[in-house]
Parts: structure tokens; sequence; C-alpha cells
């Protein structure tokens, strides 16, 4: 049979087609096609009618097809299959064909008397839309997994319609179990909670709602949530912000440390003003009474008291970090040997206290006085947790502490010099160490202390950029570490190495014990009185600017036979010594005055080698705003308060260094 050409026989009786009129005017495509018995008993397709739309769609004409075999008429739809499904098993059939690239038809095939009715519409735009929505979706969700923010949506019965891994992380939950879930069957621990009630709010208010959770299930945990109503629903976004409440409390604690750290400061200093005149007239008084008078006791009763208040003024100053320090490059193992005898004696009877030293030098930068008066205060403590007596051991050692050992912010990786000290005490409850190097915290066994002694070896530790570190169990002990950056000689930094010889010559490491007590003489110090001339009266200038504190000093060294002249500041300084024809022999001046500090003080008279010697005093410094001049050493400074004595013996050996240097002085 020739293609095209209608089966013979086949249509013979066949009714007309019912509501053909109806099918013309579909704006879907419809095509009548009867199923016949073959030659082969396989049923045989073919075409009866096509409206208008059909044939477009197929590209065929109506008036040729009228019994035409659809394979032969339309090969690719009788491949596609749908009408051979739909004639097999009497049912509806529905699938898509695509026709030829960038065309797809959505069929529907079912049966009636022996016909199969096939319907035929265009979706190549809706397809487009689909995968272009598909795709959108798609990106969309790519894009929420991964952000750090959770996000859930909600349908407006409160099924969980999409949520992310993050949102799932946060709810503690797989992502398989809750997506389509009631979020208060799937989640009943909300149920009650902050987190209901506000998204009740929202979504029945129509509002967006912004606030912070804890977290129901785990209260360690800060959850960060906005909710706000759409078309399908209610969206959430949740964060974590356990760590930025943690970084922002420890900002709050740091201001507020600061804060008293400046206030303390600003007391110690004024103190220790009030206990220079204090301990100054009490040792005036004792001096004329004598010590047999009967009063002597009482004025012994006051120095024992004054003295308690300066080590307590000490404490402050270090746990406000604004003492004056001294940093020199010493030999651990030096500063502890030289000063075990004293902390021995702090210790007392009842307690072994052990040394043991590193095998080698550790070389740190740091004040002696100030770390051997933390290390004081250290001994202190493990005393009090001693009541009835036990074993310390003061170890120096050096370690070592690399870059993925380094787990808490801003500590730095390098090596350290360790003092650690090893009680075998009563032990601290874990919420007792989080709080035991807080200013004025105490629990009730340090009898008379005020709770400032590891806060201020802990100030000590950072001024000197290390840290202390606390190790303790109830019942078996506690250790303490300080931390110390190591300073050896390969490890200097660019201005070290850019010095002139000279100045590398006198940077040399001095001995501990030298610089423990910086303001007595040592025994290499040659007497004072064989180098002054006595013959002559030193002339010196006593800045303060304090009147009873400037009175004071003036008085001291009058009674040491000086002739003494005062300034209330520096410009008053200046203008006094500009007035005379040779300079001063001797300016002792604070450190912290209004306008000129002492430095500057000193940089304006000391123009040559023949300008006075320098005395500075302090016991408080703001380093934010007063640096220390290169040459400062320790042998050029006494802190405040100190005794009429280590004034006097300060004063004399600096005379007696000036003297050697220029050589004979006439009177």
């Amino acid at each position: 049979m020739p293609p095209g050409e209608p089966v013979q026989g086949s249509s013979e009786g066949r009714p007309p087609l019912p509501f053909r009129e109806i099918v013309d005017a579909a704006t879907d495509g419809v095509a009548i096609i009867e199923v016949v018995d073959g030659a082969d008993s396989s049923p045989q397709l073919l075409f009866r009618h096509l409206n208008p739309r059909a044939c477009e769609l197929l590209g065929l004409e109506a008036s040729a097809l009228d019994g035409v075999d659809v394979d032969t008429a339309s090969p690719g739809l009788a491949r596609h299959g749908i009408l051979q499904s739909a004639a097999a098993l009497r049912l509806e059939v529905n699938d898509r064909w695509s026709m030829e690239p960038g065309r797809t038809l959505d069929m529907r095939a079912g049966t009636f008397a022996g016909y199969v009715a096939l319907r035929f519409r265009d979706v190549t735009n809706t397809e487009r839309l689909e995968e272009s929505e598909r795709e959108s979706r798609a990106r969309l969700e790519a894009i929420l997994a991964s952000i750090n923010d959770a996000f859930i949506v909600l349908d407006r019965d409160w099924r969980l319609s999409y949520l992310n891994e993050e949102a799932a992380r946060i709810l503690r939950r797989p992502l398989s179990d809750l997506w389509g879930g009631a979020i208060w069957d799937e989640l009943p621990f909300l149920r009650d909670t902050d987190f209901e009630r506000q998204l009740l709010h929202a979504s029945h208010d129509s509002v967006d709602i912004t606030f912070e959770t804890r977290h129901p299930i785990d209260p360690d945990t800060w959850l960060s949530v906005r909710a706000y109503p759409s078309e399908v629903g209610l969206t959430v976004s949740l964060r974590d912000v356990s760590n930025d409440r943690r970084v922002a409390s420890h900002a709050a604690e740091m201001q507020r440390a600061t804060s008293l750290g400046t206030l303390a400061g600003g007391i110690a200093h004024d103190f220790n003003n009030l206990l220079m005149v204090l301990q100054g007239h009490t040792e005036f008084l004792a001096n004329d009474l004598g010590p047999g008078h009967p009063s002597a006791e009482h004025l012994e009763a006051i120095h024992a008291a004054a003295a308690r208040a300066e080590d307590l003024t000490g404490q402050l100053l270090a746990y406000s970090q604004h003492q004056m320090v001294l940093p020199t490059r010493v030999d651990l193992n030096s500063v502890i040997d030289a000063s075990s005898a004293r902390l021995r004696n702090r210790a007392g009877e009842s307690v072994t206290v052990l040394i043991d030293l590193a095998d080698a030098a550790v070389t740190v930068e740091v004040d002696p006085r100030e770390l051997v008066q933390s290390v004081a205060y250290l001994v202190d403590n493990a005393c009090d947790a001693m009541p009835d007596g036990g074993r310390l051991v003061i170890r120096v050692a050096r370690v070592s502490i690399p870059d993925s050992a380094v787990t808490v912010p801003n500590l730095p990786a390098g090596d350290f010099g360790v003092i650690e000290l090893t009680d075998s005490g009563m032990g601290m409850t874990t919420d007792v160490r989080a709080h035991a190097a807080e200013p004025f915290f105490t629990h009730g066994r340090h009898g008379d202390r005020t709770g400032l002694g590891l806060s201020a070896a802990d100030g000590i530790a950072k001024q000197a950029g290390g840290w202390l570190e606390i190790d303790s169990e109830v019942d078996v002990g506690t250790v303490v570490r300080i931390f110390l950056p190591c300073r050896d000689g390969d490890d200097d930094d660019d201005r070290d190495r850019d010095r002139d010889d000279d100045d590398r010559d006198d940077d040399v490491e001095v001995p501990a014990s030298a610089l423990l007590e910086p303001t007595s003489l040592s025994s290499a110090d040659p007497p004072p009185s064989s180098a002054v001339d006595p013959n002559r009266t030193r002339s010196i200038l006593v800045v303060d600017d304090n009147p009873n504190l400037r009175e004071l000093i003036a008085r001291l060294l009058s009674e040491q036979g000086y002739r003494v002249d005062t300034a209330a500041d520096g410009p008053a300084a200046i203008a006094l010594a500009t007035s005379r024809s040779t300079p001063f022999d001797l300016l002792v001046t604070d450190v912290v005055m209004p306008g000129l500090s002492g430095f500057d003080l000193a940089a304006a008279l000391v123009v040559d080698e023949h300008g006075p010697a320098v005395l500075f005093m302090s016991g408080f410094t703001d380093r934010a705003r007063l640096a220390q001049p290169a040459s400062f050493t320790a042998r050029d400074f006494i802190a405040k308060p100190f005794r009429a004595t280590e004034m006097a013996q300060a004063v004399e050996r600096l005379l007696a260094e000036r003297d050697a240097r220029l050589g004979p002085v006439t009177p």
C-alpha cells in the first residue's frame, strides 16, 4: 500500500465521530485514532480525525489523514508509544514528547469504543519556566546551604517546608527527619519558650520580629532569631551568637578591668604620697625621741602599719600595670636564687620551700624587683592554702610552645621562661579558680589579705609580655605558672641590631642580685664618702608637685648637709636652674607631674656632661602618654614610698659617680 493511502474497507459501517464540532473548536490539539486488528494480530493505529490545532502541532494536513496509519504519517508519534500503551492497557496515559529540540508537547491518551483520543498541548514555554524555576531553586538552596546562618520556612500549617543544614545543626536534629514535619511535633522542646511566643506574635500580627534567646536544650548557646511573615507562611533565620556574646562580655570585662586599674593606680599614687609623708615624719620623730623613749613602740606600730599599706599600694599598682618598671635582661635562675632566702622567710617555718632551678640560663626581659614581688605574692597565696603547713616547690624552666598548641586568643607561640609554684594545699574548685585572678576576690581563708595577690602577679606578668596560668584540684594542691617571653641574644629586635657599637657594649645582661634592691649600695660600689669632696656643699634641686612630699624630701636632704632648693613643677625648676651661674649637682624629680614630666625636665637641664646627676622618683606612671628615655636605668630611680636611708644612699652614690666622672671640683 503506497504511503499515505487510506486503509481500504476498515471504516465501512463506521459511525460518525461524536462531538466533532467541539473537538475542532478546542485550543489544545486533539487526534482521534482508530484501533484495528492488524495482519499479524497486533493492533494497527489509524488517524481518523485531527482538529486544526493537532494538525498545526504535528505538521500534518487533515484532508489527507483519514485512515492513514499513524506510523506512516507521524513516525515520531508512533515511536513514542503513548498510543500503543493506551490501546493495550485501556487506561488513560500521560506523558511528554520532546518532538524536536526546543519543543515539548504534553500528551494525554485515553480509549473509548475502539478509538484512542489523544490530547496535545505545547508546554515548551511552561517547561522552560519550570526548568528556570528548578534552577533558581537549586541556586537558592545552594546559597542558603553555603552561608553560616540557618534558614527555616514554615508554611501556614506550621510545617517545615524548607530548612538548610545549618538550621538542622542548630536544632540538633538530622535534616531528613525535619523536612515536611510540623515544627511543634518535630521540635517539642520549643513549646512554651520565648521562641514559640515570638514566632506566634510574628505570624498572628504580621510583623517582623528580631530577638535573642537561649537555646532551649543547650543553655550555653545563644541564638539571634529573625522571623518575618511571607506569602507562604513564616520565614525564620537563626544565628549562633554565643561567641559574639562571649567576646562582648570579655570586652566589657576588659573595659571594667581597665577602668578599675586606672582607679586603683590613681588611688595607689595618692596613697604612696601620703605614706611617704607618714613614714618620713615617723622616722624624724623616732630619731628625735631615741630608741628608749616610751613612745618608741607606738612609732614602731605606725611604721609596721605603713609598711603593710605600702605592700597594698604595691599590689594595686601591679594590678593596674601603672607602676614604674625597669625591664632588664636577667636569668630567671639568678633572680629566684638571689631571692630564695626572702621567699623562704615569707613562707614561714611551717612550709618547706624547695627551689628547683633550670639546667641552663633562662633569659627574659623583666623588672626583677617586680618579678620577685610577684613571686612573693604567690608564696603568700600558697601559704594561705596550707594553714597547717606543707610543701612548696618553686621551679624554673624553659618551654617551647608551637603555633599549633596555642588555643587561647592573643597568646603567642615561642620560647618562654616559666616560674612554677606548686603547693600541697587544699586546692580550688572550678568556680573559685575561674575568679582567682580577679582583683579583691577572696573566699574567706586569706585572713586579713585583700585578695589582690594573684591579680597583682597577673598584672606584673602581663606588663612583661607574659601571662599567668592556674591549675588546681581540691584536696590535691595548686600550680601557678608565670610565663615570660625568652629574650636570647639571637632574638634581638631591629632596634637592638641598629644600635651603635658603644651602645651594644652597654646592653649586657645584668646580674639579678644587683637589681633586686636598686636603691641600696651593692658591694661593688665604692663608698660614697671616698669620692665626695668633704669641703664642698652639694646643691640639689627637688621637684615634686606634692608640697608635703617636696618639703619632706628637702628636710631629709638638708639634714644630710646638702643645700636644697625646691620647685613645684617643670617650668619653675627650669627658671630656678637658669638663674644660677653653675648647674645643680643633682636633680631629684618626680616622674609624673602636670605640664613637663620628670623625663622632659631632665632632658632640658642635662644638656652636657657638666649637667646635674638625676634621680627620678615615682610610684605611678601612665605608660600610654609617658615614654621612658633609652638611657633610663634602675640606678637612676627610686620607687615611692621609700625610706630616708634609701634616699640618702641613692643621692650619695649619684653624686660620687658625678664627681668621679668630672674629676676634682673647686668648692
